[in-house]
Protein backbone atom coordinates (compact mmCIF):
# COMPACT_ATOMS: atom_id res chain seq x y z
CA UNK A 1 0.00 0.00 0.00
CA UNK A 2 2.52 2.65 0.56
CA UNK A 3 3.71 2.33 -2.77
CA UNK A 4 0.41 2.57 -4.49
CA UNK A 5 0.44 -0.45 -6.04
CA UNK A 6 -2.90 -1.84 -7.32
CA UNK A 7 -4.88 -4.69 -6.01
CA UNK A 8 -4.63 -7.62 -7.61
CA UNK A 9 -8.16 -8.46 -8.58
CA UNK A 10 -10.34 -5.56 -9.37
CA UNK A 11 -13.23 -4.39 -6.78
CA UNK A 12 -16.13 -5.89 -9.03
CA UNK A 13 -14.48 -9.08 -9.59
CA UNK A 14 -13.84 -9.06 -6.30
CA UNK A 15 -17.05 -8.28 -4.80
CA UNK A 16 -19.10 -11.01 -7.10
CA UNK A 17 -17.57 -13.91 -5.43
CA UNK A 18 -19.43 -14.52 -1.58
CA UNK A 19 -17.35 -14.70 1.30
CA UNK A 20 -16.52 -17.91 2.90
CA UNK A 21 -18.59 -19.64 5.37
CA UNK A 22 -17.08 -18.97 8.76
CA UNK A 23 -17.11 -22.77 9.80
CA UNK A 24 -14.44 -24.86 10.77
CA UNK A 25 -14.12 -27.68 8.27
CA UNK A 26 -14.66 -30.44 11.17
CA UNK A 27 -17.92 -29.13 11.44
CA UNK A 28 -18.76 -29.91 7.60
CA UNK A 29 -19.45 -33.13 6.25
CA UNK A 30 -19.35 -33.99 2.25
CA UNK A 31 -22.40 -36.50 2.66
CA UNK A 32 -24.89 -34.28 4.86
CA UNK A 33 -27.63 -32.70 3.00
CA UNK A 34 -28.19 -30.08 5.54
CA UNK A 35 -26.92 -26.97 6.40
CA UNK A 36 -23.26 -27.50 8.23
CA UNK A 37 -22.99 -24.87 11.28
CA UNK A 38 -20.29 -24.09 13.69
CA UNK A 39 -21.15 -24.39 17.51
CA UNK A 40 -22.25 -21.63 19.36
CA UNK A 41 -19.47 -22.18 22.17
CA UNK A 42 -16.64 -22.75 19.56
CA UNK A 43 -14.99 -19.61 17.54
CA UNK A 44 -14.01 -20.39 14.19
CA UNK A 45 -10.93 -20.20 12.46
CA UNK A 46 -11.92 -19.29 9.40
CA UNK A 47 -13.42 -16.24 10.59
CA UNK A 48 -9.56 -14.84 10.62
CA UNK A 49 -10.23 -15.55 6.42
CA UNK A 50 -13.19 -13.94 6.16
CA UNK A 51 -12.39 -10.96 7.88
CA UNK A 52 -9.01 -10.19 6.22
CA UNK A 53 -11.35 -10.33 2.63
CA UNK A 54 -13.38 -7.59 4.55
CA UNK A 55 -10.69 -5.77 5.40
CA UNK A 56 -8.58 -5.94 2.06
CA UNK A 57 -11.60 -4.61 0.45
CA UNK A 58 -11.73 -1.45 2.71
CA UNK A 59 -7.41 -1.76 2.04
CA UNK A 60 -8.53 -1.62 -1.50
CA UNK A 61 -10.74 1.99 -1.35
CA UNK A 62 -8.42 3.49 0.50
CA UNK A 63 -5.75 2.53 -2.76
CA UNK A 64 -8.60 3.68 -5.43
CA UNK A 65 -9.38 6.85 -3.29
CA UNK A 66 -5.90 7.88 -2.53
CA UNK A 67 -3.58 6.92 -4.39
CA UNK A 68 -5.33 7.10 -7.79
CA UNK A 69 -6.90 10.19 -8.55
CA UNK A 70 -8.97 10.53 -11.41
CA UNK A 71 -7.99 12.58 -14.37
CA UNK A 72 -9.87 16.15 -13.64
CA UNK A 73 -8.29 16.48 -9.94
CA UNK A 74 -5.68 18.73 -9.61
CA UNK A 75 -3.65 18.54 -6.37
CA UNK A 76 -3.12 21.62 -5.77
CA UNK A 77 -5.12 22.47 -2.49
CA UNK A 78 -4.13 19.07 -0.73
CA UNK A 79 -6.60 19.71 1.74
CA UNK A 80 -9.55 19.63 -1.12
CA UNK A 81 -7.87 16.63 -2.75
CA UNK A 82 -8.19 14.09 0.09
CA UNK A 83 -11.29 15.84 1.84
CA UNK A 84 -13.92 16.90 -0.67
CA UNK A 85 -13.75 13.76 -3.00
CA UNK A 86 -16.42 11.27 -3.39
CA UNK A 87 -14.90 8.80 -0.91
CA UNK A 88 -13.41 10.97 2.10
CA UNK A 89 -10.50 10.04 4.12
CA UNK A 90 -13.37 10.24 7.25
CA UNK A 91 -15.12 7.74 5.27
CA UNK A 92 -12.17 5.65 5.27
CA UNK A 93 -11.96 6.01 8.60
CA UNK A 94 -15.39 5.12 9.35
CA UNK A 95 -15.37 1.59 6.94
CA UNK A 96 -12.49 1.11 9.74
CA UNK A 97 -13.81 1.40 12.48
CA UNK A 98 -17.23 -0.35 11.69
CA UNK A 99 -15.32 -3.10 10.78
CA UNK A 100 -13.13 -2.96 14.07
CA UNK A 101 -16.50 -2.82 15.91
CA UNK A 102 -17.59 -6.35 13.79
CA UNK A 103 -14.90 -8.20 14.74
CA UNK A 104 -15.77 -10.90 17.43
CA UNK A 105 -14.19 -10.78 20.94
CA UNK A 106 -11.50 -13.45 19.97
CA UNK A 107 -9.89 -11.63 17.13
CA UNK A 108 -9.63 -8.45 19.30
CA UNK A 109 -6.71 -7.13 19.67
CA UNK A 110 -7.51 -5.48 23.13
CA UNK A 111 -9.82 -8.75 23.99
CA UNK A 112 -9.23 -10.71 27.07
CA UNK A 113 -11.44 -13.71 24.60
CA UNK A 114 -8.37 -13.61 22.25
CA UNK A 115 -5.62 -14.15 24.75
CA UNK A 116 -7.52 -17.40 25.93
CA UNK A 117 -6.08 -19.47 22.81
CA UNK A 118 -2.70 -18.67 21.03
CA UNK A 119 -3.99 -19.76 17.79
CA UNK A 120 -6.73 -16.43 17.93
CA UNK A 121 -4.46 -14.27 19.87
CA UNK A 122 -1.91 -14.47 16.64
CA UNK A 123 -4.55 -13.84 14.38
CA UNK A 124 -5.98 -11.20 16.39
CA UNK A 125 -2.44 -9.52 16.21
CA UNK A 126 -2.31 -10.22 12.52
CA UNK A 127 -5.47 -8.53 11.90
CA UNK A 128 -4.29 -5.21 14.04
CA UNK A 129 -0.96 -4.91 12.23
CA UNK A 130 -2.46 -5.43 8.99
Amino acid sequence: MTFGRPAMISKGTGSAVPLPATIDKEFVTSNSGGEASQPANRPSMMTFFSRSLELYEILNDILLSLYMPSQEESPEDIHDFYFHKECTVFELDRALTKWCLKLPPHLRYSSSESSKDPIFRRQAIVLRAR
